[in-house]
Parts: structure tokens; sequence; C-alpha cells
């Protein structure tokens, strides 16, 4: 249907063009909305401390926004100006993404909390208990240091 609607249709149209077309169309959005369009409300609550996540989520959502706006100020003129080779501002912004989440972003599947923690710089406690229920050891992540060994009945 964009197809159709966005070109003049000539005397026999391409038919299979168009319809790879909106194909196309369709596994873009498929795939962006499974992928990049979530890391925003997924990824970005998680790089701010707690007490700022609320101001960070409402900075990226802006920049979010402002980035919509201004593309879709601009693109009717840029699909205009030089067509079909637009698309590649959005090929090559994805290839970038891709690159930079590839070789930047930490893998923290199945880790613990303090793992995380550790992984991105923050101090965590962990405590190990012994087998008769004292606690022996405070053990801070992300220093390597042993803080004082206490003596605490569990």
């Amino acid at each position: 249907m964009i197809a159709l609607f966005a070109t003049p249709v000539p005397a026999s149209p391409n038919m299979a063009a168009m319809g790879t077309a909106v194909a196309m169309l369709y596994a873009y959005i498929w795939i962006f909305s499974a992928t990049l369009d979530n890391a925003l409300v997924v990824y970005l609550p998680e790089l701010f401390p707690t007490h700022l996540r609320a101001k960070g989520m409402a900075l990226g959502i802006a920049s979010l926004d402002l980035t919509d706006l201004i593309l879709l100020q601009i693109s009717p003129v840029a699909i205009r100006a030089i067509g079909w080779r637009y698309y590649l501002l959005f090929i090559s912004v994805s290839a970038a993404a891709l690159f930079w989440a590839w070789f930047q972003v930490p893998e923290t599947k199945g880790l613990p909390l303090e793992k995380i923690a550790e992984l991105f710089g923050e101090e965590t406690e962990q405590v190990r208990p012994e087998k008769d229920g004292h606690v022996e050891q405070i053990e801070r992540a992300g220093t390597g240091k042993d803080d004082v060994k206490v003596s605490v009945d569990v």
C-alpha cells in the first residue's frame, strides 16, 4: 500500500518490487520494535542509580522524541532530494549501534546482582556465613578488599 501511494503508478507497475517493498517495511518494523526500540525502556533505566532513574528516563525519552521530530521534518525533503539513498542513513546508524552494543554493552545474562554491580563498577557487600551460623567475613565486591571481620549470630 505504501509503495502504491508513495510514487506515481506507471502504466505497467512492477508488482513484485512493490510487494517486496511492503514485505521489507514490515520486516524492518518487526525487527526494530523487537530489538532497538525496546532498548530505551529496558536498558536505559539500568544505567542510572535509583535516585536519578526517573530523571534519566525523562531525558532519554525527551531525546528520543526530539530525534523523532527532527527526522519527521527532514525525511520528506531528503527522500525527494536523494531518493532511496536516504535510507542509507538509517542503515549506517543501525550498523554503528550494533557494533557499539556488541563491543561496549556487557552481557549480564545469568549473573547474580552482586556480579552485575561489580561489572558496572559499583561497590556491594557480600556476606559469607560459616557453617555454624557466624558471619566471619564481609567482602566488598568491586574493591577487592576485605572489610573488618565480624561475628554475628544468625
